[in-house]
C-alpha cells in the first residue's frame, strides 16, 4: 500500500516580531482578504503621542530656540552698533551653522540630562531607547545631530512622526528612540 503525501493548500503563518525597529509587522503566505492586516494594525500604539501633543512640544522648542537665537543676533548687532538685519546678512552662513549648532545642544543636553526637551516636558513625553531606557549621552548626540540632518529636506523627518503608527521621527528610527506619553506604559 502506497501512501501519498498531500500538500494541500497551505495553512497561513503568521508571526510578529518582536521589537520592530520601524513598525509591527505580521507574515502570513495566504493572499486571501481574509488574512490582511486589520485597521487595527495601524491604530497608534498605546502611549503614542498624538499628532497635536507632537505639534505643541515641537512650537515650545522652537520658540524657545528662536528666542536664544534672536538673543545672539541682538547681542552681535549691539555690541557693533548694526541693525539686526545688517547683521544676519553679513554672514548668512555663519547665523545657519549657529543655528544647526544651538539646536543640536538644546536637543542633545536636555535629551542626555532630563530625557526630554522643555518642550516635551510640557506636553508629558518622554524619550526613551527601543530597550526602555532613557537614551545615553551617546545615542543622544547622535539623534541631536540627526534630527538636524532631517530637518534640512523641509522638515520631511519631523511631519514623517505624524503618520507614523509609533508617531517616531525619523531621527528617532535611526537613533532607536521613542517618545512615549507621561504615565502610559509602553507594551513590548
Amino acid at each position: 500500500m502506497q501512501h501519498g503525501f498531500n500538500s494541500g493548500p497551505a495553512a497561513p503563518v503568521g508571526f510578529a516580531i518582536s521589537e520592530p525597529p520601524i513598525a509591527p509587522v505580521a507574515l502570513s503566505f495566504d493572499s486571501s482578504p481574509e488574512t490582511l492586516p486589520s485597521p487595527a494594525a495601524s491604530r497608534p500604539r498605546p502611549g503614542a503621542p498624538s499628532a497635536a501633543r507632537l505639534l505643541s512640544a515641537w512650537a515650545v522648542d522652537l520658540t524657545l530656540l528662536a528666542s536664544l537665537f534672536a538673543g545672539n543676533v541682538l547681542a552681535v548687532a549691539r555690541s557693533g552698533q548694526q541693525d539686526c538685519s545688517e547683521v544676519l546678512a553679513g554672514a548668512v552662513w555663519l547665523w545657519i551653522a549657529l543655528a544647526a549648532v544651538l539646536a543640536v545642544a538644546w536637543s542633545w543636553v536636555f535629551i542626555a540630562f532630563c530625557g526630554r526637551t522643555p518642550g516635551m516636558a510640557v506636553t508629558g513625553q518622554r524619550l526613551l531607547t527601543l530597550q526602555g531606557g532613557r537614551p545615553a549621552p551617546a545615542r543622544a548626540l547622535v539623534r541631536a545631530v540627526l534630527a538636524v540632518g532631517c530637518a534640512v529636506p523641509g522638515l520631511f523627518g519631523f511631519v514623517l512622526a505624524l503618520f507614523d503608527p509609533r508617531a517616531q521621527t525619523l531621527h528617532d528610527k535611526l537613533s532607536r528612540c521613542l517618545s512615549v506619553v507621561d504615565g502610559v506604559e509602553r507594551r513590548r
